[in-house]
């Protein structure tokens, strides 16, 4: 169990790190710097590409609805292809993303549910 933990623990870490760049980097402002904007939204998007391929054994069905909006083939999900970050790169400029379809995870409804989340 303490293994699982850490692990989960390293790929949320990762996460809020991506997310403290993204944040950071505002690409919302960023329409007049072309490049800058590209490298931005790739980081984000392979940071969720990586962390959702490590999550699919914890969250099956969050995982396939969110590799589904990537446009991640269902024949490169499995942890073998974790690995491909070149060859999801090369293959991110002009890929279709899939199509949205509302919240994949909503907010938890309430203080309680929030905190049964958070153990």
């Amino acid at each position: 169990m303490g293994n699982t933990v850490e692990a989960l623990d390293a790929v949320f870490g990762a996460v809020a790190l991506a997310n403290r760049y993204f944040t950071e980097a505002q690409p919302w402002t960023l329409k007049n710097h072309r490049a800058r904007l590209d490298t931005v939204l790739h980081v984000a998007l392979a940071t969720v590409r990586a962390a959702t391929l490590l999550l699919q054994p914890v969250i099956p069905r969050g995982a396939a609805r969110t590799l589904d909006r990537l446009g991640e083939p269902t024949d490169r999900r499995q942890l073998a292809h974790f690995g491909c970050a070149a060859d999801w790169a090369t293959a991110l400029p002009g890929r279709a993303l899939g199509t949205a379809g509302g919240v994949l995870f909503p907010r938890a409804a309430n203080a309680a549910a929030s905190n049964a989340i958070k153990r």
